[in-house]
């Protein structure tokens, strides 16, 4: 998970490098576009294309007759019936670029919410940080020691949440810069990224060891842990990015990938003789 999280993260970087200094929103609409056209052609090259040409030929021509005996019943019912079993066959047929879509835009996703879904923290900014550890680990007995850079303060903490595992602190940003915070328990020190830089390339606001495989992919910013690592994860509640009037808390970057994706796939469709 670590190197494909490392492979990931140079690639969306260097993706990202012509854009930093400018709106989000424009570096997100290029993006939305390339991979528009991406998973355009990975549909064509991974679905029955001839199967699906052929089966809305007949569903289209089911519809005609319709229109054309909207008066006989039985060649109406004939024909919804056809369209109900047509319209499963077109559905099985595009299923079949599903999953190959599904493994290629998931890793796509969490980059891009990196990067385009929560804010970098600002100077003066409280974050509540919760420490989770690992299975085993009492927050009460345990001895946990904090190692806070200069840019970053205490405020309150720790509570211990013996049900959880978790012991949560308030932070206070001092002063923006990409800072690091250390979190020491059973002898070794686990680290955490604080970002209140503006414009940093990603957005870390949460780090994982590697017996969570699925969060350590969602938030690929920050390398995972090892699996038998004392600390399970650490969290900071960034806020949502929001963007052209979108609360940050309904994902706009998402919607407006989804658009602006969806668009141009379907105006290139023919471009590229992609069957739909």
């Amino acid at each position: 998970m670590a190197a494909f999280n490392r492979v990931m993260n140079g690639l969306f970087d260097l993706i990202c490098l012509p854009f930093r200094g400018m709106p989000p929103l424009v570096g997100l609409t290029v993006i939305s576009l390339l991979c528009g056209v991406l998973l355009l052609l990975l549909f064509k090259y991974t679905s029955p294309q001839q199967a699906i040409a052929r089966v809305k030929n007949r569903l289209w021509g089911d519809l005609h007759e319709i229109r054309l005996f909207k008066d006989d019943f039985g060649v109406i019912s004939r024909a919804i019936g056809r369209l109900m079993k047509e319209n499963g066959l077109y559905l099985a047929c595009c299923s079949v670029a599903l999953l190959p879509m599904i493994v290629v835009v998931l890793p796509v996703l969490f980059q891009l919410d990196a990067r385009y879904g929560y804010d970098p923290l600002a100077p003066g900014e409280r974050v509540v940080m919760n420490v989770i550890l690992a299975a085993g680990h009492d927050p009460v007995a345990e001895e946990v020691a904090l190692a806070l850079p200069e840019g970053v303060l205490l405020e309150a903490g720790p509570v211990r949440v013996p049900a959880t595992r978790e012991l949560v602190y308030r932070l206070r940003v001092a002063e923006a810069g990409e800072h690091e915070i250390g979190v020491a328990v059973g002898g070794e020190t686990y680290t955490k990224r604080v970002d209140a830089v503006p414009g940093l390339s990603s957005v870390s606001p949460a780090r994982f060891n590697s017996s969570r495989t699925l969060d350590a992919l969602m938030f690929p910013a920050e390398p995972p842990w090892p699996a038998e690592a004392a600390i399970e994860a650490i969290t900071l509640t960034h806020r949502r990015a929001a963007m052209l009037g979108m609360d940050g808390d309904i994902f706009p970057w998402l919607i407006i990938f989804c658009v602006v994706g969806l668009a141009f796939g379907f105006a290139l469709k023919g471009v590229f003789k992609v069957n739909l």
